[in-house]
């Protein structure tokens, strides 16, 4: 997002935080589970973290797929912003020619 905005590139910068960070943060006050929720956003990345410790507790069934397929649009976002990103610096290695 701060490369984005750095780049002048607002509207792009409003798409990561409404589509990818916005929405995480609404999963999060929305089950009253931060911990809980935090750690099955990572597993659903990749990395295995157990669940929480007592008096914790793991997220049900329905906000463990919300989360996965949360991440699943997330990933998507960063690899397009990603392919932006390097497309721009590209294109200032080139002299702003257009690619």
């Amino acid at each position: 997002m701060e490369a984005m905005h750095e780049l002048g590139d607002l509207s792009f910068a409003r798409r990561i935080y409404y589509n990818q960070i916005l929405p995480v943060v609404d999963m999060v006050a929305k089950n009253n589970n931060p911990t809980g929720t935090i750690k099955a956003g990572v597993a659903a990345r990749g990395v295995e973290v157990g669940i929480p410790r007592r008096p914790g507790s793991g997220v049900n069934a329905v906000d463990q797929e919300r989360l996965a397929a949360l991440v699943r649009r997330i990933e998507q976002l960063e690899r397009e912003t990603d392919l932006l990103l390097n497309r721009t610096a590209l294109a200032e290695s080139h002299g702003d020619q257009q690619l």
